[in-house]
């Protein structure tokens, strides 16, 4: 039952390798101090009430955020969940440059626009889940590329056209994964 904004507590706590703040009622922006945490694998930031644009979130690892991140492939983040947060805007783009993560949980936020194309990046990733956000277009064919994605949620958004479905890999995923956007097919 923490609550208020994240304050310095953990920027010296460069050993850290999993960091759960889930379960609270942090609000304000995502600190900067993450940037600090060198060992840092899984950031866990669920059912807080974080706001923010998302396309100038102020979240950074090794010093560069998403909205100036430049080139070098984040290589120490395998887990970050921001679910059930206020976070606003477009997913960055920048986030299909974290080759090696894992689980990416960005779920019950109020996220617009595009599923970016460059999630096919995430060649590790095993589950991603966007659902209940405000998400429209379609989802990127290219994501049939994500050979080691077992769980995959996209449900309640603004999605249209077609679905994963008649992929080999997504077929057995199933329509829950899907529900809530009424103008997906497939």
């Amino acid at each position: 039952m923490l609550q208020g904004q994240l304050t310095n507590a953990f920027s010296k706590s460069s050993s850290l390798v999993t960091l759960d703040l889930s379960h609270n009622q942090f609000n304000g922006t995502i600190p900067y101090w993450t940037d600090k945490l060198s060992q840092l694998n899984y950031l866990i930031l669920t059912n807080n009430s974080f706001e923010g644009e998302e396309e100038t979130i102020d979240v950074s690892w090794k010093n560069m955020s998403y909205t100036t991140y430049k080139g070098v492939t984040l290589t120490l983040i395998y887990g970050i969940d921001l679910s059930c947060n206020n976070l606003m805007g477009k997913i960055p783009p920048q986030i299909g440059n974290l080759t090696k993560i894992v689980t990416l949980n960005l779920s019950h936020n109020r996220l617009t626009g595009f599923i970016p194309k460059t999630f096919s990046n995430l060649k590790k990733i095993q589950s991603l889940d966007l659902s209940y956000n405000n998400l429209n277009g379609n989802i990127p064919p290219e994501l049939v590329e994500l050979n080691s994605l077992s769980a995959f949620n996209v449900a309640h958004n603004n999605l249209s056209g077609k679905t994963l479905g008649q992929t080999e890999k997504f077929i057995t995923l199933g329509e829950s994964s899907y529900e809530g956007n009424y103008f997906l097919c497939g």
